[in-house]
């Protein structure tokens, strides 16, 4: 398997994972007429707004397997030191072969020792989903609250989903001096 930055050239094969990831209740929160051409266009625009968008490809078949995508707030020189609302898609065809976690382990390795301005990586699941609040923890991501009622579903029905956040391991949010409680 293959990981790098995405093209241009992976724009349809970015739009067929992406609607898939859409057609499942635990995949992304956007609807499948959300991903759009314009969408995606957007998506593989990031890394040159300082944003990050790999993806994974099988050496079995050369498809693209996997995608991960998370960028900065735009304008909002407050919060340039993280990227938010990482998401990750798995093609259906390659769920359960570990490029999940191998996708995860080297965008956050790239954030690591590529950039070292990013201090924080923020993604967001259903509370519900406790597959994936364990895999994320397991990568390193803490929980940090919930949004009560955020999400509205298709049928109406209001899911919660939690924020969690990984700190890179370059910076120490802990370590005191650089953070101010106000």
């Amino acid at each position: 398997m293959q990981i790098r930055l995405l093209t241009s050239a992976d724009a349809p094969r970015l739009l067929e994972l992406y609607r898939l990831a859409t057609a499942t209740a635990e995949g992304l929160i956007r609807e499948p007429d959300e991903i759009t051409p314009q969408y995606i266009t957007r998506i593989l625009a990031l890394p040159a707004k300082g944003g990050i968008a790999l993806g994974l490809i099988a050496s079995d078949s050369g498809d693209l397997a996997g995608a991960i995508h998370a960028y900065p707030w735009p304008g909002i020189r407050a919060v340039r030191h993280l990227l938010t609302d990482l998401t990750i898609a798995v093609h259906p065809r390659h769920q359960g072969k570990g490029y999940g976690r191998h996708l995860f382990q080297h965008f956050l390795g790239m954030v690591e020792s590529e950039r070292p301005d990013i201090l924080r990586v923020e993604l967001y699941t259903y509370s519900t989903n406790l597959r994936n609040r364990s895999f994320y923890e397991s990568l390193g991501f803490v929980l940090e609250g919930s949004h009560r009622g955020k999400i509205l579903d298709r049928s109406g029905a209001l899911y919660t989903p939690i924020s969690m956040a990984w700190f890179n391991p370059a910076f120490d949010p802990t370590a005191g001096e650089r953070i101010t409680d106000r």
